[in-house]
C-alpha cells in the first residue's frame, strides 16, 4: 500500500521544506560548511566539493526531459 502522505525530517534549528537547488551562488559555501559541521556531529549526509555542480546538472537534465514529454514545471529547482 502506498501512504498518501510524504514526511520530511529537517533540524529542530532549521524551517522545513529548505532546498539547495534555491541558494544562490554565495549563499552555498555557507551553508555547506554547516552541513559539513553537523557531520561531525553525527549526520551521514556528504556535501562534497562538486556536490552542487552534479546536483545542477542532474536537475537541469531531468528538468529539460520533463518539458520535452510535455511536463510543465512550477518551480524553477525541483522539490
Amino acid at each position: 500500500m502506498i501512504p498518501d502522505f510524504i514526511t520530511h525530517y529537517h533540524p529542530a534549528e532549521d524551517p522545513p521544506f529548505q532546498n539547495l537547488s534555491e541558494c544562490s551562488d554565495d549563499e552555498l559555501p555557507i551553508i555547506i560548511a554547516k552541513l559539513a559541521r553537523r557531520r561531525e556531529d553525527g549526520s551521514k549526509r556528504i556535501f562534497g566539493r562538486v556536490y552542487m555542480d552534479y546536483r545542477r546538472q542532474t536537475e537541469a537534465k531531468l528538468k529539460d526531459l520533463f518539458e520535452k514529454t510535455g511536463g510543465k514545471p512550477e518551480r524553477s529547482a525541483p522539490h
